[in-house]
């Protein structure tokens, strides 16, 4: 069986360049530079592809100088035809990418702007087998009074786009819930809209359930359904007012949904250090008989 290894990662203002100085810096660990470890931490993940939230710069040129030198770095590339994978947020400092590694062949780059964060596609294949893989960032809260439920909007256009990748698979910190997850603040009651108060967050179902409604699948619920194991969290090696919960999720299409091997979320106690959130891992079968145009 041929696979590939998908790995998703938010990086919490990874900012190797020290830009910022030690704003982002944790003085909590024992680690000096946390930046400088987080190469370290993919690498040994043996990834093909990384989709990579939170590229910290205060302007395209600065977020894309980040996602250069964590790609040299791991001897990866995260270029095509002269333009950079990664793109910054109109609302923040912070951008989204798509890295990959020698096995896999870019034929093509996609960025969908006037999103929260910039949605970035590459079509390619490894070892001639066709991938395309996606990385996004969305809302962190929807404040109703400003921007109302962007989270929402956002996936419904998300939707419209990924409809013409029939083997995409689409990475990203959601920023909120699904079906599957249990709440992470069970005392207040549901809400459709995700709003925010001066330190309470309301949980939020609905975005999720606009890609999931639209076809897309959750691959870790999935997997999890299949070998009746217990769906993990990607947060709370972190203090955090809002608890575990699980913000970062792959989706994909059913047909490719049925290739997947395994989805795990790394937890050990380096990952635990260098960023609020864990990497999470997919394996996926990319046998001839398996992938279909």
């Amino acid at each position: 069986m041929q696979t590939a290894r998908i790995v998703l990662y938010n990086a919490d203002h990874f900012d190797p360049h020290l830009l910022s100085g030690d704003k982002y810096q944790y003085s909590d660990t024992g680690i000096e530079n946390r930046f400088a470890h987080i190469p370290g931490l993919l690498s040994a993940l043996e990834p093909d592809m990384i989709l990579m939230q939170e590229f910290y710069g205060t302007n395209q040129i600065e977020v894309e100088n980040s996602a250069r030198h964590l790609a040299s770095t791991l001897g990866f590339s995260c270029e095509f035809q002269n333009e950079v994978t990664a793109a910054k947020s109109q609302h923040h400092n912070l951008g989204a990418g798509v890295l990959w590694g020698p096995r896999f062949k870019p034929t093509a780059y996609e960025r969908v702007p006037n999103l929260w964060q910039p949605l970035n596609i590459v079509e390619g294949s490894i070892n001639g087998q066709l991938l395309t893989e996606a990385s996004f960032h969305a809302q962190s809260v929807g404040k109703v009074k400003d921007y109302g439920d962007i989270r929402s909007s956002d996936n419904e256009r998300i939707l419209t786009v990924v409809k013409h990748y029939p083997n995409i698979v689409l990475g990203a910190d959601w920023n909120g819930s699904t079906q599957w997850d249990s709440d992470p603040q069970p005392e207040i009651p549901l809400r459709e809209v995700m709003t925010v108060r001066e330190v309470d967050f309301v949980h939020n179902r609905h975005p999720a359930n606009v890609l999931e409604y639209g076809g897309l699948v959750d691959l870790a619920a999935h997997q999890a359904k299949n070998t009746n194991h217990a769906i993990e969290t990607t947060t709370g090696c972190r203090p955090t007012r809002e608890g575990p919960q699980r913000l970062d999720r792959l989706y994909a299409w059913q047909t490719m949904a049925e290739r997947v091997c395994s989805v795990t979320v790394v937890k050990n106690e380096l990952a635990g250090k260098l960023s609020d959130h864990y990497p999470v891992v997919m394996e996926l079968d990319i046998s001839p008989a398996r992938i279909y145009l």
